[in-house]
């Protein structure tokens, strides 16, 4: 019941909170009810598992807090009964939230996350679909050597606008091969290879040397290239709106393009370790409810906010240290993780000490 009213409160306070930072685009741009809604709708899920590791805590304090209270907990351990007895309903349901958080990361969030970006550009900054569905300025290295650019691309209809295409030898030490066309669409795709229908084509081919080997037009040009194109041409994807494979499928491509996936592997680590953080401050929360006694029970809720808070912070502050290169992915991943196992280890074996 703690848990729920906590988490209950601090949706209200979420959705407060989105008010006043949507109020002006939702009023100038006349966003209906119903958007209103279900902007609320897709987001709150992403927001409630960003503040799991504060309100997890705050619904053990609470819990065991009441218990303090009466002094009821001192007397057990009075008696002898060991803190862990105490502690394993605690710890169960904090297994069950984390798999809980890690599973809702993997299936709900991550689509619910795009919705509620769709939603956001599309009526409270007021996009057109096409905007939505069109991609700027694209730069991309593929495969074999291949670069892409073109000032447009849209994701939808899988169309190129005015492609231009650079083939190079595969260490990128010269062209052999260039094509220009006013747009190119996908005609069919499998496993193996996707196939692109060139308009207006001009192809170049050169010498090893560099000079102009031979110049080509074609009203229409077929030409197989990467299967997974549609993936390379896309702009640089929110780790937020992928589950751990599709990260991981989004990094490999990534380093098969010969890209530094290093902000994004730091994430990838994380959609781990983010769950299992939010036990380790369960546990550090717990170390202080169980030693509070009647009349210092507010006092000892500081002390354990305060770490939870930091946790919330640790855990950002890795990330930012991963995402640009200072720390090592694995380090920036399991950072916050690691100080916190050892603080709940520490504050858990003090809780063994009723008499302080």
């Amino acid at each position: 019941m703690a848990f729920v009213a906590v988490m209950s409160f601090c949706a209200l306070l979420i959705i407060i909170t989105l008010i006043f930072d949507k109020f002006e685009r939702m009023y100038n741009n006349n966003v209906s009810v119903i958007h209103v809604m279900s902007y609320f709708m897709y987001e709150l899920p992403f927001q409630l598992k960003q503040l799991a590791p504060i309100v997890c805590p705050l619904a053990v304090l609470f819990s065991i807090g009441g218990l303090a209270r009466g002094n009821e907990t001192l007397s057990m351990m009075t008696t002898g009964i060991n803190p862990l007895k105490i502690a394993l309903p605690i710890f169960f349901a904090g297994f069950i939230i984390s798999a809980g958080v890690f599973w809702a990361g993997e299936t709900v969030i991550p689509k619910w996350k795009k919705q509620s970006m769709y939603v956001d550009k599309r009526y409270f900054h007021n996009k057109s679909e096409e905007d939505l569905q069109t991609d700027e300025d694209i730069f991309a290295r593929g495969h074999d050597g291949r670069v892409y650019v073109m000032p447009l691309y849209n994701v939808v209809k899988h169309e190129m606008i005015h492609p231009n295409i650079q083939f190079n030898k595969t260490d990128y030490s010269g062209g052999v091969k260039r094509i220009l066309a006013d747009s190119a669409s996908q005609i069919s795709h499998d496993e193996q290879k996707s196939v692109w229908r060139f308009y207006n084509a001009g192809v170049w081919e050169y010498f090893d040397t560099g000079a102009l080997k031979s110049y080509e037009s074609f009203p229409t040009l077929d030409l197989e290239l990467e299967h997974n194109l549609d993936d390379i041409l896309t702009q640089d994807k929110d780790p937020d709106e992928m589950n751990f494979i599709e990260l991981r499928s989004y990094i490999e491509l990534m380093r098969e393009r010969g890209q530094s996936a290093d902000n994004y592997l730091t994430d990838l680590y994380q959609k781990i370790m983010f769950p299992l953080g939010v036990l380790l401050t369960m546990a550090i929360a717990f170390s202080f409810a169980i030693r509070a006694r009647s009349g210092s029970v507010i006092g000892s809720f500081g002390p354990a906010i305060a770490w939870s808070l930091g946790y919330f912070a640790l855990h950002a502050v890795f990330r930012a240290f991963g995402q640009a290169g200072v720390l090592n992915p694995y380090v920036a991943a399991m950072g916050a993780n690691v100080v916190y196992l050892i603080a709940a280890g520490y504050y858990f074996r003090k809780s063994y000490r009723w008499y302080n």
